[in-house]
């Protein structure tokens, strides 16, 4: 599609595929495996992600662009932390590193090692490595970018997180579902787990600035 678009996708069960053009788009995402083509001219695009229970079909974007003037994504806190809305039976609480509310505009915190997070660090990006899913959990839980939290987590309390596997990047939720020993430091006892939430296909790597404050925002 050409000029500025709205696309409202939602409640759609089916993946859509969207190519747009140059105009600064705005689009709410089914909730299934949508393949979203944007620009990669200078416009800035707005992307809402959909929940869904699903831990596969995931929407997967190109030509996004990150970092300072780019491209947008959209967390409705009111849907994601709705009763079912990412795993049956469990109300998502997504919080930042002192398990507090997050800020509007997802204030990144980066992860190269182990990282003692405060009270304002709303998104981690992980710069050591890259990953997949089961590895990052690893590296997390006592492994090598163990996380140590300002405040002890409670069940099912959740950080937004940027990682790449190295061939594409995904936002995700790392959640913590059960506490354990209601500790700060993460280790394996604290049954964490990661769930992929969008994938931007072709990113290999992240490198420290490639992610900023205001690529997620909270509305």
């Amino acid at each position: 599609a050409t000029g500025t678009n709205g696309i409202d996708l939602a409640g759609n069960t089916n993946a859509v595929t969207v190519n747009l053009g140059t105009g600064a788009d705005t689009v709410i995402l089914s909730g299934a495996a949508d393949d979203v083509n944007l620009s990669s001219t200078a416009s800035v695009d707005t992307l809402e992600y959909t929940a869904t229970t699903s831990t596969t079909l995931i929407p997967s974007v190109s030509n996004f662009a990150f970092g300072t003037g780019g491209d947008i994504i959209n967390i409705d806190l009111n849907e994601e932390e709705a009763a079912n809305a990412h795993t049956t039976g469990r109300s998502t609480d997504i919080v930042d590193g002192n398990a507090a509310a997050v800020a509007s505009t997802a204030t990144v915190k980066e992860v190269s090692g182990a990282t003692t997070l405060a009270a304002g660090d709303d998104l981690l990006v992980f710069t050591r490595t890259t990953y997949t899913a089961a590895e990052l959990l690893t590296a997390v839980e006592g492994g090598g970018d163990t996380i140590t939290t300002a405040t002890a987590f409670a069940d099912a309390d959740a950080l937004l997180a940027m990682y790449s596997d190295g061939t594409d990047m995904y936002l995700a939720m790392i959640t913590y579902v059960n506490a354990g020993g209601a500790a700060t430091a993460w280790d394996t006892g604290d049954a964490c787990e990661v769930k992929n939430l969008m994938k931007f296909e072709g990113v290999t790597s992240i490198s420290s600035g490639d992610i900023a404050t205001g690529d997620v925002v909270i509305v």
